[in-house]
Parts: C-alpha cells; structure tokens; sequence
C-alpha cells in the first residue's frame, strides 16, 4: 500500500504542476571517489550523469534546479562539522554516446569538494540520494517512486595508511545496439603508493529517497522525500530487479550476455531486447586480503535497433484517449519503429496496469474498469512522457 501511495503522489506531480526543479528522472548514471591530498585531508569528485532530453530538471546547484547536497556521516552519526554540505554547481560537459540513436543526449556534471576527516576507528560515509528513476526502466521493480543512492566509504584501515580509492578511468557507455557484441571500460586507476590489486563485480544498485514532495512545497527533503535532507547513513537498500527474468548478474534478461571480467574491469554485452535497463558495477580494493576501499557505479543502458529513432513535435510520441462508445482506450502512434509503453492508474482503485504499444494504432478494452478516475501515461523506451492525461468514467 505504501509503494502505492507513492506512485499516486509521484504520478500526480507530473500531471498537475511543473514539478522539473523537483525531479531527477534525468539521472541516468553516478558514482564517487575519494583521493587522500594530505593528512587527513580528502578530495571528493562525484561524477553523475543526466538524460538532456528527459524534461527532467538540471544537475542540482545549477540554475533553475534544487540546491545540491551531500550529508557526512562517522558511523552511523551525522559528522557535525560538515552535516548536510550545500555543493556548488558541477562542472558540466556531453557525452558523445550515441551508437544506434542520433538523439540521444548525454551530459556528465562533476562536482569537486575537499573535506578535513581525522583519523577514526570508524568508517566515514559521503552520501548523495536523490528521486526518482527513469520510469521506463525494463528490468526494475516499480523504478518510478524509488531513487539513487551515491555513496563512498573510507575505512580506518585507509585513514591510517593514507588511502585513495580507485577511480573510474572512463566514461560508460549509455547506448548499444540490439544483437551486437560491446566491450565496455569499467577499469579504475589509482593514485596511491600503497600496493594494493582491484577485482571488480558486478553489483546491485543502492536505492534512495522516494516521490514525496514531487507536487513541490514542502515535504521534499523528507526522508522518503526527492532529496533527503539530510541524506541517511548506511546500510542501504539495493535495487529491486523485475526476477526471475532480470537480475543484478544478468540485468539485460536471460536471452542476453553480460561479462565482467573480475581482472580487468573490461564488461563484455550483447543485448538481443530493446528496452532501458539498470546495472551496478563495483570495484574493490585489497590490501594483503583485506578490503580496504570499494567504488560503485550505478548506471543505465539503453538498448535499440540499429536505426535511428526521429523524434517528432519535441517528443510527442503519440495520443490517447478515451472512447466511451467503445469502452476502450485508444492509442496512436506518431511513428513506427519504437515500442512504448501506456500506464493506466486508477485513482480510485490505486491500481496500476501497463500495456505495451508496438501498432501504430492500438485499441485496449476498458470495459473491466470500474467507474472512476485515471491517470493515463504514454511513455517512450528512455521513460519519457509526451501524453498525460486524466480520464473519468
């Protein structure tokens, strides 16, 4: 019932006010390091990305977005010192991602901090959370009232011996082709003169915050708020894969392939079904056995046929309506091509159905819905929404 409640609240903010300050739907990808500069002195980058063409709002601190925040913890305590730090605006640059869909946009947003953090026997925690996911998410469990979690961690054993985490070398990859054999680069550098190896898994993503307060005005900064002040300390939830069919060591579905080599962090796919799916990779780092640093990364790929997908009237994908002679919904198609998704919730029932849309004209019998209200939502692959719409009957 609670998961309801916030997928009626966070529904009811796209549909009744401009709520693109509030959500990060656009957030597509993130993760943060920590590289020691000095004596318990530390450097944090946190690297997140952000679909240009979501509708979404701007990183946070940027104009027009809400004041970014990252919340310090030493153990399960708030760090006083720091608390919840405001962040200043990230330094922002695209991404040329894109190898089957000319249109999709990418941009990367890189906010750098330096924080003072004395030697402890416990283990301190930098956290970002921020709501929602991409609500076209194909192999995540109700993506649309749940968010992210970013988060480092740096261990006593790396505040005495003057650890830094490993670092992500390069920038994923956001888009592949259907049927095609990928490589992606998932390897790390390190800058430390400790000797230490790296062995790198793949992962389940952390969940954080949830939709309250998308509607705007207060209630945001809640704990199951869009941006939790302050964020909450470990341990975290993990991502809810749509199993048995999707899972976090094959997130692309049974019929696909998805390696990551444990040596080289090189993580080999090739996807054999459109859609948008999540996935986690982790990299941990030893020192003589022990885990002394771990790095997360909690990324989307968009998986598409090899031709290029034109966007129409600034993403109108389709219409929808309902026709009361037939007791239907009716949906049309502004394109062929693409499959998209109509989720149908009930107001009154505080029940959700989804229907797949693959004809460029498809009639849905709603002759089994009771009388009442409905919120109806035309969404494309990458969760983008250009019809939503109220029916009663």
């Amino acid at each position: 019932m609670k998961n309801t409640i916030f997928m009626l609240n966070f529904i009811l903010g796209l549909l009744l006010c401009d709520n693109s300050q509030l959500n990060a739907a656009h957030i597509i990808g993130g993760d943060m390091t920590y590289e020691n500069i000095g004596v318990g002195e530390y450097q944090i980058t946190m690297t997140l990305y952000r679909d240009c063409q979501s509708g979404g709002a701007n990183f946070d601190s940027e104009p027009m977005a809400l004041l970014g925040r990252i919340t310090v913890y030493n153990g399960q305590q708030i760090y006083a010192p720091y608390g919840s730090l405001p962040l200043l605006p990230p330094v922002v640059s695209a991404i040329e991602n894109s190898t089957c869909d000319q249109n999709l946009c990418i941009e990367k947003g890189i906010y750098t901090f330096t924080i003072s953090l004395p030697i402890s026997q416990n283990v301190y925690s930098i956290v970002y959370q921020r709501c929602c996911r991409n609500a076209g998410l194909t192999n995540v469990f109700m993506p649309d009232i749940v968010g992210t979690t970013i988060y480092v961690q740096i261990s006593p054993l790396a505040q005495h011996v003057g650890n830094s985490g490993p670092k992500f070398a390069a920038d994923p990859l956001f888009e592949a082709c259907l049927n095609t054999n990928y490589v992606l680069d998932h390897s790390c550098t390190n800058s430390d003169t400790v000797a230490t190896s790296l062995r790198y898994l793949l992962c389940t993503p952390k969940i954080g915050g949830g939709p309250i307060g998308a509607l705007g005005g207060t209630g945001h900064e809640q704990p199951d708020g869009v941006a939790p002040n302050p964020d909450l300390p470990p341990p975290y939830e993990e991502l809810a894969f749509t199993a048995p069919h999707y899972t976090y060591f094959n997130p692309l579905g049974e019929t696909s392939t998805f390696t990551l080599d444990s040596v080289s962090g090189q993580l080999s796919l090739n996807g054999s079904t459109s859609g948008t799916y999540a996935y986690g990779v982790c990299v941990k780092e030893y020192l003589n056995d022990e885990v002394i640093a771990e790095s997360r990364r909690d990324y989307v790929l968009y998986l598409s046929n090899h031709v290029n997908v034109t966007e129409h009237n600034n993403y109108e994908i389709g219409d929808i309506w309902y026709d009361s002679k037939d007791v239907s919904f009716q949906v049309i198609k502004n394109y062929d091509g693409e499959e998209l998704k109509l989720v149908v919730f009930g107001i009154n029932s505080l029940r959700m159905n989804e229907y797949s849309i693959k004809e460029n004209r498809t009639v849905i019998d709603a002759s089994s819905y009771s009388s009442g209200m409905y919120i109806l939502l035309l969404l494309d692959q990458k969760g983008r929404s250009s019809q939503r719409k109220i029916i009663i009957f």
